[in-house]
């Protein structure tokens, strides 16, 4: 897998080596044979070859099934279920990341950046969960925020918040800068700096992802700071509400989305 992801930082990936590369895993030629043969990219013939499915996918497809893998094991490697709930934050991530796609679309940035980040964005999460257990749990419950949000209680407790976390981690296991500084300042636009349009397209992606998932009326905090976040994108409130529209529809397409079945 992490060859097949060193590969995807080429510009121009070469097929035949992706191909040869993604046969050597069976997780991943599942994975790829399940979203082909799925009501989303299904032909007039189900397909058994991995050729074949990078064909009909394409490549980007194959690299969002790809960070998708990763990002879920990643998750379930940490040993954090008893301060998480994993199954949650996995259908957030990709809920998050299909989102991302959507809003990049809208605003003329480049959507797979945009899904990787948007994938990738809570990994902070994880890392924070896993240092500091029971402490990290009693947050995550709503317990001890008191009106404020997840980010400002973290940054009071321990001095950082989750997207500082998340955009550290990226940056030493290599991943693009750009992605890093979206997921380190996703929660912190003001200080986002050349990153900003990134940061506030996965700001943006997460709001309308929560927004999505809980299928409630957008509080008053949670609109604040969509508006902040189209702001930056030089997004109207119009535009906002055609997004929100677009990524409900995508969730309820994609075969990613939600972790559910095609």
């Amino acid at each position: 897998m992490l060859k097949l992801l060193a590969l995807f930082k080429e510009s121009s990936p070469d097929v035949e080596e992706v191909i040869s590369l993604a046969r050597r895993d069976p997780a991943l030629t599942i994975e790829v044979l399940r979203i082909c043969n799925g009501a989303r990219f299904r032909g007039e013939q189900n397909v058994s070859d991995m050729f074949e499915a990078v064909t009909r996918l394409g490549l980007q497809e194959i690299y969002r099934i790809i960070m998708m893998i990763s990002a879920t094991s990643t998750i379930s490697l940490n040993n954090v279920d008893t301060v998480l709930e994993v199954e949650a934050l996995c259908r957030h991530s990709k809920a998050t990341a299909v989102a991302a796609g959507v809003v990049a679309k809208s605003a003329g940035e480049e959507e797979s950046g945009a899904f990787i980040a948007g994938l990738l964005h809570d990994v902070g999460k994880i890392a924070l969960a896993s240092a500091e257990g029971v402490r990290y749990r009693s947050s995550t419950g709503r317990n001890e925020l008191q009106g404020s949000s997840l980010s400002e209680w973290e940054k009071k407790n321990f001095g950082f918040d989750h997207g500082e976390v998340g955009g550290r981690l990226l940056e030493r296991w290599g991943f693009p800068p750009e992605i890093a500084l979206a997921v380190q300042y996703h929660h912190n636009l003001v200080e986002a700096g050349d990153s900003t349009r990134l940061a506030s397209t996965v700001a943006l992606a997460d709001l309308l992802a929560h927004a999505a998932e809980k299928k409630t009326a957008i509080d008053a905090s949670s609109r604040e700071s969509i508006a902040k976040a189209a702001s930056s994108l030089n997004l109207a409130s119009e535009a906002v509400t055609a997004l929100m529209q677009r990524v409900n529809e995508e969730l309820k397409r994609d075969a990613f989305a939600l972790g559910r079945a095609t």
